[in-house]
């Protein structure tokens, strides 16, 4: 024992300890992929695949060709929120999945902040519409083959 009564050598140990697990956290932050806007309050991971850009001029491409069961990423690049909604405005329902925020899944229900992304994945064959919930003269084509 040291002369407050502490036993030798414990404050190097657990000095260690919490460095050690300073690092592991601080290394896992670094890491560990950054979450994007999703819809309902679930996280989507970025994704690779088909993107659709949007800046102060509107989305592009304005209309993407995919296969059923692509993801298309939406990103923002704009000085503004964006929120991607099925057509019509306001309500939201001609992509036919319900269980969105207002009605069709398509539909990141929460804005998507500039330098944020958005990923939402076609499984029904179909031209979709969309269009910023925030500015809906700003608008789009998913079409699904």
């Amino acid at each position: 024992m040291d002369s407050a009564g502490n036993p030798r050598g414990w404050l190097p140990r657990y000095s260690l300890v919490a460095g050690i697990i300073l690092l592991i956290l601080l290394v896992s932050y670094i890491v560990v992929p950054k979450k994007v806007a999703a819809p309902g309050g679930t996280s989507a991971l970025p994704v690779a695949g088909q993107v659709v850009t949007y800046t102060a001029s509107g989305f592009s491409p304005d209309t993407l060709t995919i296969t059923k069961g692509s993801v298309v990423t939406f990103k923002n690049e704009s000085g503004n929120d964006l929120r991607v909604a099925s057509n019509p405005h306001p309500i939201h329902d001609t992509y036919p999945t319900r269980g969105g925020c207002i009605s069709s899944t398509f539909d990141s229900c929460d804005t998507i902040a500039p330098g944020a992304s958005w990923s939402f994945q076609f499984n029904i064959l179909g031209t979709w519409g969309y269009h910023n919930h925030v500015n809906p003269t700003d608008t789009g084509v998913i079409v699904v083959q």
